[in-house]
């Protein structure tokens, strides 16, 4: 965040379990929003997931990543939240959101969804 604030681009950091971490942004004032190797470690990813969505403007996009459930591959202790290829379907339609990019590999989730 620090780096990018001195890029002179606006950055924040915030604590996603925290209810209405986001509601300095307000509703639909963001283009893009990434929320790369956080979900498995938040208390409640389908919550603050959708409130990253609800801070995208129509057309916004928001780039995730989350641990994939492959049984070759053991979870972590601190790793708990794992997504299925249904778990991933499931969350994009109760976001309201369109799938335009995943990929499953190397136990682990990488997708770009649109509001």
């Amino acid at each position: 965040v620090n780096h990018l604030q001195s890029l002179g681009l606006e950055a924040h950091q915030v604590d996603l379990d925290e209810s209405d971490s986001l509601k300095f942004l307000g509703s639909e004032s963001v283009d893009f929003v990434i929320f790369a190797e956080i979900f498995e470690h938040t208390f409640f990813p389908f919550k603050s997931m959708e409130q990253l969505v609800r801070t995208l403007r129509p057309g916004g996009r928001l780039y995730f990543t989350a641990q994939r459930n492959d049984p070759k591959l053991p979870v972590r202790p601190s790793e708990n939240q794992c997504m299925t290829q249904l778990g991933l379907t499931t969350i994009v339609q109760k976001l309201q959101c369109r799938m335009l990019w995943s990929e499953g590999k190397a136990g682990k989730w990488a997708v770009v969804i649109e509001k």
